[in-house]
């Protein structure tokens, strides 16, 4: 559509008296203004100024922003934020307005709007950053007395353009403030997602080199190192890092990612966290929270954990041990050649052995931290982070043999203890129907504590009862007869013990361990406020399960597989024979599913692999499936 020149200012001139009259129309104005924006018609035709003068469009644009329509309200935001001109600084007006708007809409339950929200405050921000780059560059150039192309000198910015310098600094620091702020405990979920996400957006437009996806016209932005330096003591300050790193203990999803994305963003080593003992103070935090049962903690203690091998291990290079020893145990050197990576899991290992060695002398003492739940997912949030070594076109040298045999032995122990704790967790939870144990196909059943637990499909790694070692002490070392009771959801009653006084079988296991002495009560007392003890062990197992089967996904994605250095075809067959073995054995959908997923990220590794003799495992396991 066409505009007829001076139409659209005498629009605006009618629509703004009728305004400061009370009987103006909000929606309407603001399409007037835009329409006026994009044909250039904002000034008056005498050129006088603009049609609207900036203390009425101040007061129109406030009330549109406090209005009740949240469309209207996102309308006068992208008046404030967006511009023809990128370059064009923010007005001291626009930038106090745009406080106003974030001080009352930090909350909404609308995601739409959230996100349309982030995405016009992201092009303030370029608009600011931009511009205040750009005075910063004149009045540099003008001090240095740097001529242009004409040999002309640079002449300084008037002092208006300079306040607008200072009021984007200004602006910087409540921004960062507001969302440090707003990350209390307590605050709403909408709350904290919002000034997460916001956060993250502004570290990167300020430092784009960090972002995940940075903006190319950010990236070509020259800065001083005083402005730098302003910049970082502005937004990485220790209350914001606090705040951050608390709020990773949230009960969403969600939140807990968001707040991992703005730590990845900090320098390392994190402000206020710059010493050894505050490190180890920050591990021993994250070490108990990855043993609670609750989920939202034990995630939140290995994102924790990931951030510490992320900034502290890789970055700056300190030998730490995620599982700090005891005050009688002085903890493990660094091997010969050993990195601070590799030091790092091997020690996460050293946790997971702690966990089976306490499994094997009492099951149920495990139940508190939901068994190897919270390690197996410490373990799998630094897996993607570790730079294994490549095997072809890297040096030959002795030193990097020795590295390579080092990460061979730390993946080696990485599947033996899956295989260690997948045994343990599907005995204990061996509630499988008689049809599906092995030995109606021909095929030994493969017996773990007295219990066949193997589908006979793909030859389980799980101990024989005929093998040498030392069995585990589990609760569950069922019979037959116990597991056709338990298909019928019927308690297997030990015998000569009278109706009247039977206990489910769980109960009766435990009966033994439980009568113990006071230190032992004061197990079962913590316990007893969890759950019920069947609910414990099925629960503690399952999740177990599910960490070894997203574990071990995790592993064969972070694993080079173009040779056989790291692993082998029959540690491959292993490794998947293991995931299939968990999906038949397990009548849990939850574990039955995570192992899914990992069987898939085996088969999606296999499947691109270059070595032909495995690149065909995946269809041998479907022809085998198929029969």
């Amino acid at each position: 559509a066409k505009a007829s020149p001076g139409g659209i200012a005498r629009l605006l001139a009618a629509m703004q008296r009728a305004h400061a009259e009370g009987a103006g129309n909000l929606w309407g104005m603001t399409a007037v203004i835009k329409v006026a924006r994009r044909s250039g018609q904002e000034n008056a035709a005498d050129g006088s100024g603009p049609v609207v003068p900036p203390l009425a469009m101040s007061a129109f644009l406030r009330a549109a922003l406090q209005h009740s329509d949240s469309e209207l309200r996102l309308n006068a935001l992208e008046m404030l934020c967006v511009h023809a001109k990128q370059t064009e600084s923010p007005t001291i007006q626009e930038m106090a307005l745009v406080r106003e708007f974030l001080s009352l809409n930090m909350k909404s339950s609308s995601s739409h709007y959230r996100q349309r929200t982030i995405e016009l405050l992201r092009k303030f921000l370029m608009r600011l950053r931009i511009s205040r780059h750009n005075i910063a560059m004149r009045a540099r150039k003008a001090i240095r007395g740097t001529r242009d192309t004409k040999s002309v000198p640079f002449e300084a910015p008037a002092s208006e353009v300079l306040a607008l310098a200072d009021g984007a600094d200004a602006f910087l620091a409540w921004i960062s403030g507001h969302l440090t702020a707003a990350l209390f405990p307590g605050a709403s979920f909408e709350r904290h997602l919002t000034a997460l996400e916001l956060q993250v957006t502004v570290l990167d437009v300020w430092f784009p080199a960090n972002a995940r996806y940075p903006d190319s016209s950010l990236l070509t932005l020259k800065t001083s190192p005083e402005d730098d330096a302003a910049a970082v003591a502005v937004l990485f300050r220790a209350e914001t890092a606090s705040a951050v790193i608390d709020t990773m203990v949230n009960s969403f999803d969600n939140v807990r990612r968001q707040a991992l994305e703005v730590l990845m963003r900090f320098p390392a080593p994190l402000p206020g966290i710059e010493d050894r003992a505050a490190v180890a103070r920050l591990l021993a935090w994250a070490q108990g929270m990855v043993g609670s049962p609750r989920a939202r903690e034990s995630d939140s203690g290995a994102l924790v954990i990931k951030v510490v091998h992320l900034k502290y291990v890789k970055e700056l290079g300190w030998f730490i041990s995620p599982c700090p020893s005891g005050r009688d145990e002085a903890e493990e050197a660094p091997l010969e050649g050993e990195s601070p990576s590799l030091y790092f899991v091997r020690q996460l290992l050293v946790g997971i052995d702690r966990i089976i060695a306490a499994a094997r002398v009492k099951f149920e003492s495990t139940f508190g931290s939901s068994f190897a739940q919270g390690a197996l997912l410490a373990l799998r949030q630094v897996l993607p982070d570790l730079e294994i070594p490549p095997l072809l076109g890297g040096s030959s040298s002795a030193a990097d043999e020795r590295i390579r045999d080092l990460w061979t032995s730390v993946i080696h122990g990485v599947l033996e203890r899956m295989r260690t704790l997948a045994a343990i967790a599907i005995r204990a939870m061996a509630g499988c129907p008689p049809e599906r144990v092995g030995g109606s196909n021909g095929v030994r059943a493969v017996v773990v504590g007295g219990c066949a637990v193997s589908t006979g499909l793909f030859g389980s790694m799980y101990r024989r009862a005929d093998q040498e070692g030392e069995m585990l002490n589990t609760p569950h070392s069922m019979q037959q007869d116990s597991l056709d009771q338990t298909q019928r959801n019927e308690a297997p009653t030990p015998s000569g013990v009278p109706p009247s006084s039977r206990h489910t079988h769980v109960e009766t296991l435990f009966g033994q361990e439980a009568a113990a002495g006071a230190e032992e009560e004061g197990d079962e007392e913590k316990l007893a406020r969890l759950g019920p003890k069947e609910q414990l062990l099925v629960v503690s197992c399952w999740l177990t399960l599910k960490e070894v089967g997203l574990t071990l996904g995790a592993t064969m994605g972070a694993v080079p597989l173009d040779s056989e250095r790291y692993l082998t075809r029959p540690q491959l067959i292993e490794s998947g024979n293991l995931l299939l073995d968990i999906i038949f054995s397990t009548l849990h959908n939850g574990a039955i599913e995570k192992a899914r997923l990992g069987f898939q990220r085996l088969c999606e590794r296999l499947l691109r692999c270059p070595r032909a003799h495995i690149r065909f495992l995946p269809s041998e396991w479907l022809d085998r499936l198929l029969e």
